[in-house]
């Protein structure tokens, strides 16, 4: 009894004095066959992240990143920018590999909402900003640290939209990107 209250013990002071803070930027690029892969150029990302449970091999905890990406199009029908807000809250889990100390692969998993800032006009008529997409994201990741607190990360994101989407097909429910970019971690 006396190990599993000192255990309990050592996992509670680790959860309350290890608060990890990360903040991080990154270029978004929209890929894959895909409504937003084919229409969608990425501007910026930005994120937060805290890791509740930090030990050496994992550092567990939560994060929100969101995106912003915009879709412009003018012909003789089309005259309109419309701009979409991915925004990801997710839980995650980040390694640290002992034989490559500097290289941290991560895994998420949350949900993703799209919202939407439309103007222009499409066939004469005003276009109307679209109702809030939704779904679930997958995202893996890989973080290589420069220095003390400052990191490089790629990332990779699937999210599987199911709620307001037009049309239900592959092509118009899955929203995957690419990031990259900086952080730091304090």
């Amino acid at each position: 009894m006396k190990k599993i209250t000192l255990l309990l013990l050592l996992c509670a002071a680790s959860m309350s004095a290890q608060k990890k803070w990360s903040v991080e930027a990154h270029y978004t690029l929209p890929t894959g066959d895909n409504v937003y892969g084919d229409n969608y150029t990425g501007l910026v990302d930005a994120g937060f992240k805290w890791a509740f449970v930090s030990v050496p091999v994992v550092r567990v905890g939560v994060s929100v990143n969101a995106s912003l990406m915009y879709d412009k199009q003018l012909n003789d029908t089309q005259d309109y920018l419309t701009y979409a807000i991915p925004l990801q809250p997710r839980a995650f889990a980040e390694f640290s590999l002992e034989p490559a100390i500097k290289l941290h692969p991560s895994i998420g998993i949350g949900y993703t909402t799209v919202l939407f800032n439309s103007s222009g006009t499409l066939d004469g008529a005003a276009i109307a900003d679209a109702d809030p997409q939704t779904g679930v994201n997958v995202n893996v990741g890989l973080a290589y640290d420069i220095i003390a607190g400052l990191f490089v990360q790629v990332q990779y994101d699937y999210v599987k939209l199911s709620g307001n989407v037009p049309v239900k097909d592959s092509y118009n429910q899955n929203l995957t990107s690419l990031r990259a970019g900086v952080g730091f971690r304090f």
